[in-house]
């Protein structure tokens, strides 16, 4: 540590800390946090937040790159960094800070900006500032942006705004945007982290009777949720939690921290508890599957016209006529022509041997599709490889001439490889560890619209919450005079399994009013973890519009008491065969039987 007193007795703190990088940084290369790493960063973070306490503290300016994150013997530390936007305890201050990325973290009733009165930050401001950094880790993105600057507040899951039309937040449309957040968390993490989730929706809601008002209680219940640790303990032994300790600067633009890239056991056997997770998460705002290690990008072109880009996933939310999509438009084609992938999945994490072997599938949900094979390119993410690395140019396909007008979806997918490379061949197989070896790790969905069906939509906002059941929306992408048309009276939306014929969830549009519809639909009890099918389907009269498919997972939760319980996920894994069942169950939905009235039930 360097500590330099200046004329005013002020204090520059300069830690130097190596190897490590910023949580929104390691966040954006890696995902979220696993259960253990979430634990172990909080421990960090919250000594950190009781040390600057015990020296009647408030940081102010808490979000994920303020926070770095480092390996440490199978481990993980964070350190808090940059309290150059500190203040004393009794000093409160009701401005925001001005960095850019606080003003999205920051508490939203402070300053006056988002509500009638004029708040000071405090405890509770601090409190909301150490959930919302710890929510952050769990799901990569922030569940809320609030911009005092331009007095926007969105809910980044849905795009609609908090506020209401005097420009005021509204407390329960902040508390859905957490709610959505959290839904995001994989079943089984949302079980073992139930406890810290508690603390976390207590520190983040803006009723007023119900947030911390002292820091102390907000450090009790993590002690408790962190059983058998106590965060007493925490203050003693172990790496400190604030990048500098005794004398902490205040009103100093920020402290200097140099660190490197993290560090890699230099062995050819690297243990399994060692090695990188690559675990894939299902995006139900975009409907697609991610992974940390590499991103799926492609374009598309029509073979007779290849000058022409139909569809580029770099630059695919785009505004349709003057109108803004809340989600992504549909891309046109045409019966009976060709069009051609050019794949680029750019790798995201940094290896230390190549990583190959890669196979994929190009198809439209229900017909038959391409199989390819590729491998990973480093390159500039807005720049793509023309055929994309080892990839055929004849990667085509063909919309066939008999298919019916209406809405279907494109999807490419990548599958991990089966197995690790053994014998003497040594690669990044064996420096990293997938979830499910052998299953999708990426996968795209492209809204399609064949022919000139009567309604245009796409679909967005898919949640499976197990007991909780499920919730989508659609959006009608029918312009008429560059507005937004509205849902004709009379949509049906039928949710039903193939797998399971008991099951259907029916909604019906009673009204012409919207441009977007949303509904929420049970999920039944399905006792078999089995793979298995959600679709949907929508009608506009007896006319089908369109059906979508999706994988879905069923986990066994078993008690103390012996019983066990059935949950309902999206799968954001499938089997490579999961796309041929589509075949089949296309088929059954356009004979004369899927045709006939829908049975609202």
């Amino acid at each position: 540590m360097e500590y330099n007193s200046s004329g005013n007795e002020e204090t520059l703190v300069v830690p130097e800390i190596k190897e490590a990088v910023s949580l929104k940084a390691w966040l954006e290369k890696y995902g979220p946090f696993s259960a253990k790493d979430f634990v172990d960063g909080m421990k960090c973070m919250f000594r950190g937040a009781k040390l600057l306490d015990s020296n009647g503290i408030l940081h102010r300016d808490r979000h994920p790159a303020n926070e770095l994150v480092r390996r440490n013997h199978g481990g993980l530390e964070m350190f808090t960094i940059d309290t150059g936007s500190a203040v004393k305890k009794g000093d409160e201050r009701n401005d925001h800070v001005q960095t850019t990325l606080a003003k999205f973290s920051s508490d939203p009733l402070v300053g006056g900006f988002f509500t009638d009165q004029i708040k000071s930050y405090g405890e509770d401001s601090e409190a909301y500032g150490l959930a919302f950094t710890a929510l952050n880790t769990l799901t990569s993105q922030p569940p809320v942006l609030y911009d005092y600057r331009n007095g926007t507040a969105i809910n980044n899951f849905t795009g609609e705004s908090l506020l209401d039309e005097k420009g005021r937040v509204v407390p329960e449309k902040h508390k859905v945007a957490i709610d959505q957040a959290i839904s995001q968390i994989p079943l089984a993490k949302r079980f073992a982290l139930r406890n810290h989730l508690k603390w976390m929706r207590k520190a983040l809601t803006l009723n007023q009777g119900e947030r911390y008002t002292k820091l102390e209680d907000l450090f009790e219940d993590f002690d408790k949720a962190c059983k058998p640790s106590k965060l007493s303990k925490l203050v003693r032994g172990g790496a400190l939690g604030v990048a500098a300790s005794g004398l902490i600067a205040l009103g100093i633009a920020g402290s200097t921290v140099a660190y490197g890239p993290l560090a890699r056991p230099d062995t050819q056997a690297v243990e399994q508890k060692s090695k990188i997770p690559i675990i894939p998460t299902f995006d139900g705002y975009k409907l697609e599957t991610r992974n940390p290690l590499f991103s799926l990008n492609f374009h598309m072109r029509s073979k007779d016209k290849p000058s022409e880009v139909v569809y580029d996933t770099l630059s695919s939310k785009k505004e349709s006529e003057g109108v803004s999509s809340r989600v992504e438009p549909s891309v046109s084609l045409e019966r009976g022509k060709k069009y051609e992938i050019y794949l680029s999945p750019q790798q995201l994490l940094v290896l230390k041997s190549g990583l190959s072997g890669f196979t994929g599938k190009v198809y439209v949900e229900g017909l038959e599709g391409k199989t390819f094979n590729t491998d990973l390119i480093m390159a500039d993410p807005t720049g793509y490889d023309m055929a994309g690395p080892n990839l055929p140019y004849d990667l085509s396909f063909e919309i066939p001439k008999e298919i019916q007008d209406g809405n279907y979806n494109l999807a490419v997918e990548i599958y991990a490889q089966n197995a690790p490379t053994g014998g003497n061949v040594i690669d990044g197989t064996q420096e990293i560890n997938y979830e499910k070896w052998g299953k999708c790790i990426a996968r795209k969905r492209v809204p399609v619209t064949v022919g000139n069906p009567s309604l245009k939509y796409s679909m967005s906002m898919l949640r499976l919450n197990s007991y909780m059941g499920g919730y989508f929306s659609i959006e009608n992408q029918t312009i008429s005079n560059k507005v937004q048309a509205a849902f004709p009276s009379g949509i049906e939306i039928e949710l039903s399994c193939p797998e399971e014929p008991g099951f259907k969830s029916c909604y019906t549009n009673d009204s012409a009013v919207q441009s977007q519809l949303s509904h929420s639909f049970s999920v039944p009890n399905f006792k078999s973890e089995e793979e298995r099918t959600l679709q949907v389907l929508v009608k506009n009269g007896t006319n089908i519009e369109g059906c979508t498919f999706f994988p879905i997972r069923t986990e066994r939760m078993s008690y103390n008491t012996g019983s066990a319980s059935y949950y309902s996920s999206i799968e954001p894994s499938p089997s490579k065969e999961w796309s041929d069942k589509l075949i089949g169950y296309r088929k059954a939905i356009y004979t004369s039987d899927a045709t006939s009235s829908i049975d609202k039930r």
